[in-house]
């Protein structure tokens, strides 16, 4: 049984080389990089590298590199379990503990209705973006996108999809080989992305909403097993993590935690790396 690791990585070498040299020795490494990024890493034995999309804050660019990992992911027959990262997070067991997820057909995501989220929330896919790929926290598109909220009308529904059936949660999260095939043939069977490019940060409702109106339901644990802080620490929010988030990290049931950089986090790191269990 094979598990692939997808991640979204634009900066930090030192960090991503990290996870590759834990990871492919016994797992499918699948990393796409901004095409913005002046980043480069090699290809190795289970180690693919592309560079497609160009990754903007809100945008759809996002959500479209981790579909072409997941489509990469699937060519590989012996692939059963899939884990979607960030560059930024770092595992928290050893390689063994991830046999946790052999023969696993539960799905761990975060997993909320939006129905029940706040008018900023539903505005992200009511109201939406004018422009599909640019970062809409910058004063000119935010602008934009204000007059194109106000000048179309508003939309309940994303897709099929009317509010009562939309879910969000963080893009980070584990599925077995079979939910991540629903999603490639719901992307497939129809020009269903059209519909999503002019939702704001859409990755964040994407597995959730298509995942959550199937038969896969009921195998989703709202647990995406992450460690984040969402505090403003070390000049971030969620926190850059450092060796006083160990202990709390130990703690936890998780497999992965984020933000990690290998400056700030540089102790963080080496306990955890140089950690018995690691």
């Amino acid at each position: 049984m094979k598990q692939a690791i997808l991640i979204t990585a634009y900066k930090d070498k030192k960090q991503l080389e990290n996870l590759i040299n834990f990871f492919a020795s016994r797992f499918l490494v699948l990393i796409h990089i901004d095409k913005r990024s002046k980043l480069s890493i090699p290809e190795q034995t289970n180690v693919k590298v592309i560079k497609k999309y160009k990754i903007r804050w809100g945008g759809l660019g996002h959500l479209l590199a981790i579909l072409e990992l997941l489509k990469l992911a699937l060519k590989d027959e012996e692939v059963e379990y899939i884990h979607i990262i960030s560059g930024q997070d770092i595992p928290t067991k050893s390689v063994e503990d991830f046999d946790y997820f052999k023969n696993n057909q539960n799905i761990y995501m975060q997993f909320e209705g939006v129905k029940n989220k706040n008018r900023y929330f539903k505005n992200r896919y009511r109201k939406g973006v004018l422009f599909s790929n640019l970062d809409s926290r910058q004063p000119l598109n935010h602008l934009l996108n204000i007059i194109y909220g106000i000048l179309h009308k508003k939309n309940k529904r994303i897709d099929k999809y009317n509010e009562n059936q939309i879910y969000i949660g963080l893009v980070w999260c584990s599925m077995p080989r079979n939910a991540a095939n629903y999603v490639l043939k719901y992307i497939s069977s129809r020009n269903a992305l059209r519909n999503w490019r002019h939702i704001n940060i859409p990755e964040e409702f994407f597995f959730q909403t298509v995942l959550g109106n199937s038969h896969f339901r009921k195998r989703i644990i709202n647990n995406n097993l992450r460690y984040v802080d969402w505090q403003y620490r070390n000049g971030s929010i969620p926190a850059y993590l450092d060796d006083t988030d160990y202990l709390k990290i130990k703690k936890t049931k998780c497999f992965f935690a984020r933000k990690i950089d290998s400056n700030i986090s540089s102790t963080l790191i080496k306990l955890l790396y140089n950690d018995r269990h690691i």
